[in-house]
């Protein structure tokens, strides 16, 4: 069902380019998940650092997936997807 409504959002008649649909998905879904973040003001030493890191370089490559699975919807039909 997820791959059919990407496909229609990407080629409708008013589409919207895949790295703009994705930006819309993970904003929306940071904005519902941001009260669970934690506190940043004390500092936490290089352990919270680096876990920052690693779930921003996660992100990154989740975001990425996203974008290119949407691509990849323009030119196949979502039940081959």
């Amino acid at each position: 069902a997820q791959h059919a409504l990407i496909k229609d959002v990407l080629s409708g008649a008013d589409a919207l380019d895949a790295a703009t649909l994705n930006a819309l998905r993970f904003g929306l879904a940071a904005l519902c998940f941001s009260p669970w973040l934690p506190k940043v003001l004390p500092p936490r030493g290089v352990r919270a650092a680096l876990e920052w890191r690693g779930g921003a370089e996660l992100g990154f490559w989740l975001y990425l997936g996203f974008c290119l699975q949407a691509v990849g919807l323009l030119y196949t039909t979502a039940q081959r997807s």
